[in-house]
């Protein structure tokens, strides 16, 4: 188990100030962007992981850290950071593991964010 497995899939207070004082459908718009962005950035590492463009690899981990830090996705955003971190520190065979346990955590991510905000 590494430190990100120990973090909440949502962060409670990220997503109150996130929420503020809307009661209308807002955050809702704002989650259903963030997951596609998110799925497009997953999707892009996996493809930068299979050229072996670990630069690639790096640039779109940063922006999903990022991402998901913003929008309280704390283990998904450490789990990016790590695959920055490595790719950027030329560990190829760090960033390969790292990269094939992300779509799972992705899934994770989407789940509890979609059971929360988009389920109907």
């Amino acid at each position: 188990m590494n430190a990100a497995d120990t973090l909440d899939v949502l962060d409670e207070s990220t997503l109150a100030e996130l929420a503020g004082d809307d009661t209308g459908d807002i955050v809702g718009v704002l989650v259903a962007g963030f997951l596609d962005e998110a799925r497009e950035r997953v999707a892009a590492i996996e493809t930068a992981m299979d050229g072996r463009d670990i630069g690639a690899v790096g640039f779109q981990a940063h922006a999903l850290k990022s991402t998901a830090a913003t929008y309280g996705a704390p283990r998904l955003s450490r789990h990016a950071a790590a695959i920055e971190r490595d790719a950027r520190d030329g560990r190829v065979d760090a960033v390969g593991t790292a990269v094939r346990n992300l779509p799972e955590l992705w899934r994770e991510t989407d789940r509890a964010f979609r059971a929360r905000y988009l389920s109907g």
